[in-house]
């Protein structure tokens, strides 16, 4: 995920995959790299049209940041991503 997120690559595909799997099994393991991932998996969910998982995502975002100009901007590509 960090060679993606460093590479600024578009494997939303995988990135979904390898995403899905780390907040389902390993989430409470990660620590504050957690708040990235959950970033980074929203963002390529949106892409790969899971809005399902973007959302959830995004919900724990804003439990954790509420008020987040950040939070604010991915609440507003979610937004985006749903009128196509």
């Amino acid at each position: 995920m960090r060679k993606w997120r460093e590479e600024n690559s578009r494997n939303s595909e995988q990135i979904v995959e390898v995403g899905e799997e780390l907040i389902s099994e390993y989430a409470s393991k990660l620590g504050d790299d957690i708040w990235i991932i959950y970033e980074q998996v929203m963002i390529a969910a949106l892409d790969y049209g899971r809005d399902d998982l973007a959302l959830f995502c995004l919900q724990e975002l804003r439990r954790q940041f509420p008020g987040s100009h950040r939070v604010k901007r991915l609440t507003g590509m979610r937004f985006e991503a749903m009128e196509r």
